[in-house]
């Protein structure tokens, strides 16, 4: 067992900036406040920032000063990467003097929407003053319900930090900066080099890219998924060398951990897999499907992916609730008749290397800044643009702006774009990008005087980011594929532009028996699957379907094929209309027909009761009934009749019935959108328990947050 070092900080200890994240919105923010601190002068120490799982904990009390910034996923549970640390600092054994030297200051990125707004924040707040470490500054929350997102709270708090540190630095002050150079130094550098002996210089180019007389074939997907990743993962290890941190802060590799993504956004399975984001898998789309009808207001998609193709030798397949990380890589970018996207990414790839002074067809190396010993593998430059970058989706941060500043040579782009990543400007910025999550391709259009050199573009553009689908089937049932229940992601913005999501898309338009894509398996949040004997209450909207699927196909293939009796599963389902919307409805219907599968078997079709039903009265009576359980499945269509009627209001008509699943110590699963399903589901949950179990609200709440704490409600929201 670990325990905290006991060696005390020296005044040249660094500035320590911890994050843990989900999507990468803390990293960002962490990412950001380094930078600032790093401006404070010459004379100060050095600032470190890295996720909280690559750090090693227990050297924790030798950090005089730690930043923590960190997301809330699930159930109020932290993010992937952040997961080791926590579980470390719960440890009941650490004395309540442990960081006694430690001072510290903790943001926190959330969402008002959620009932467990900023849990996973507030809790590391307490639990860093429970162990003797001192605040600088009261606990930051950012909101992404605000109008002007997160931001809004973060500035004013980051200004009171450097306050609190003595510090006046910030972007707009920097000493450092001018209106010609960027206040921070890069912390990669990019060369051109010769290409690789034996290798022309025309090798890997897409096929629209070759020359007349090239006649060599087109290279295979899995080439240039390979490729693709290889190139992003030299920038990664120029990163990583630049950072320079010292090998006492970093998780000691000895000890068992939890792999996470290069990125740190998303927790890989538990079990080591021989595909992973470094290294994914090239699978085959075997079929890909219309659930929905034409005129459907969201088209969704069945899509059946190779199970052989995701797995290596010998591994165990996937469990219900797991996910598939799908990258979106431009694959295509080798077919005559390459999509629409592919065209778009290669077209600004080609724009952003012509700005940068550097040919489409030249090799490049990546290494760290400040004289790394360190030389980068040579790459093609499109490898290293396509396979890191993304483009054409993901909005860029205030910091990229503020770096373009300096590389626009018409003075009103320059001033406009420093406005932008000015306090001043912050809103006009929300209305120019994040409303209308406008990329760095329409960046490029909009400023066209900005010539970024390849390695600002690189340390500042949106990095190309997985994206994870519930798989929607059970392994056991469906061995030879796994299948996805795909929305294909589409809006228009507050300006009317049209925007696709990228990876949805992607899956979406991938051809049956021949199309690819660049995934690997991911563990999901449902946790263990429930005992057989256990009852089910499943509620889920639209693609939300997915995860309860492979929950239910697991059971009932068990108790077809093994002999597992099963207990009832009650199925609530909502989507906009029957007509359309309905996703699996055959499926579902002949479930609810079977004599066992959402019935189950007849000896776990009643339980023993106490008389009155629930509330404290019952519990401590003598008298009990056999009471009866339920399964079945109850759609929900909001859109069909004069008033909505939503999964909730299914639920609350059925409120007996539900009770005495609970009371039953039934397994309760939501899934689907994480807009207000979730919390209206659990506020209706509350008052079926108030009512039916003859209780008060505050205890139907305490009934409710104890089955969430012994893992019987689970919610899986996106």
């Amino acid at each position: 067992r670990r325990s905290w070092v006991v060696t005390m900080a020296s005044a040249a200890d660094p500035i320590l900036v911890l994050y843990g994240s989900e999507t990468g919105n803390a990293r960002d923010v962490a990412e950001r406040i380094a930078r600032e601190a790093a401006r404070r002068g010459d004379d100060a120490g050095p600032v470190h920032c890295l996720s909280m799982d690559r750090f090693e904990v227990t050297q924790l009390p030798t950090a005089p000063l730690v930043v923590c910034v960190c997301s809330t996923t699930g159930q109020g549970d932290p993010p992937a990467n952040m997961r080791n640390f926590w579980r470390f600092l719960l440890r009941k054994s650490l004395p309540a003097d442990s960081l006694n030297a430690v001072r510290f200051a903790v943001f926190g990125l959330g969402d008002s929407h959620y009932q467990k707004y900023n849990v996973a924040a507030k809790r590391l707040h307490r639990r860093l003053l429970a162990l003797g470490a001192s605040e600088l500054l009261d606990l930051g929350l950012g909101d992404d319900q605000h109008p002007t997102g997160y931001e809004a709270t973060l500035d004013p708090w980051l200004e009171r930090l450097w306050r609190a540190l003595g510090r006046t630095v910030g972007p707009a002050t920097s000493a450092r900066g001018s209106e010609s150079q960027p206040a921070d130094p890069c912390r990669v550098v990019v060369r051109v080099v010769e290409a690789p002996e034996g290798l022309g210089l025309g090798l890997g180019l897409g096929a629209n890219d070759r020359r007349p007389d090239d006649d060599r074939p087109a290279r295979d997907v899995e080439t240039r998924v390979r490729e693709l990743c290889d190139a992003a993962r030299e920038l990664d290890r120029a990163l990583e060398a630049a950072a320079a941190i010292p090998p006492r802060l970093l998780r000691r590799s000895s000890e068992p951990t939890t792999a996470v993504t290069s990125h740190d956004t998303h927790e890989t399975c538990g079990t080591a897999r021989a595909f992973t984001e470094r290294r994914p898998a090239v699978a085959t789309v075997l079929v890909n499907a219309p659930l929905t009808a034409p005129d459907a207001d969201a088209e969704v998609r069945h899509v059946e992916i190779a199970a052989a193709d995701v797995l290596g030798d010998g591994e165990p397949p996937h469990q219900p609730g797991d996910c598939l990380a799908v990258s979106p890589l431009p694959l295509d970018d080798d077919d005559d008749d390459a999509e629409e996207e592919a065209g778009e990414t290669r077209a600004t790839t080609i724009e952003v290397l012509r700005r940068a002074g550097i040919a489409p067809d030249a090799w490049v190396a990546v290494h760290a800044s400040g004289g790394s010993a360190r030389v980068g593998a040579p790459v093609r430059a499109t490898a290293l643009v396509e396979g890191a970058l993304d483009l054409c989706s993901a909005s860029p941060r205030r910091y990229f702006f503020e770096t373009a500043a300096s590389f626009a040579s018409h003075p009103k782009e320059a001033e406009r774009l420093r406005h932008f990543a000015s306090k001043e400007g912050r809103d006009e910025l929300w209305y120019y990008n994040d409303r209308e999550r406008r990329c760095v391709r329409e960046f490029l259009d909009d400023f066209p005087s900005v010539r970024m050199p390849l390695e600002r573009m690189l340390t500042t553009a949106p990095r190309l980011r997985p994206r994870l689908f519930s798989i929607a089937s059970a392994s056991n049932a469906t061995p030879d594929a796994i299948h996805l229940t795909v929305t294909r992601v589409r809006w228009r913005t507050h300006y009317g532009r049209d925007r696709n999501g990228l990876c949805s898309n992607a899956v979406a338009k991938a051809e049956a028996s021949s199309g690819k894509l660049a995934c690997w398996l991911v563990n999901g949040a449902i946790g263990p699957t429930p005992r057989d004997e256990t009852p089910l209450v499943l509620v889920c909207t639209g693609s939300g379907v997915a995860p309860l699927r492979s929950l239910v196909q697991d059971r009932v293939h068990r108790a077809r094929h093994a002999g597992a009796r099963i207990a009832p599963t009650l199925v609530f389902f909502g989507c906009r209309r029957e007509r359309g919307d309905f996703l699996y409805r055959e499926e579902w219907e002949a479930l609810a027909g079977d004599p066992i599968a959402l019935a189950g078997h007849r000896e776990l079709r009643t339980f023993t009761a106490p008389s009155g039903d629930g509330g404290s009265d019952a519990a401590n009576s003598s008298v009990s009934e056999v009471c009866p359980l339920e399964g079945g499945f109850v759609p929900a269509f909001s859109r069909d009749g004069d008033a909505k009627d939503y999964v909730q209001h299914r639920i609350a008509s059925h409120a007996m019935r539900v009770w005495r699943m609970l009371q039953a110590g039934a397994a309760v699963y939501v899934a689907g959108s994480s807009a207000k399903m979730p919390q209206d589901v659990r506020e209706t949950m509350e008052k079926v328990v108030q009512a039916c179990g003859k209780m008060s609200i505050d205890d139907a709440r305490a009934y409710v947050r104890g089955m969430e704490n012994g893992g019987r409600y689970v919610v899986e929201a996106w």
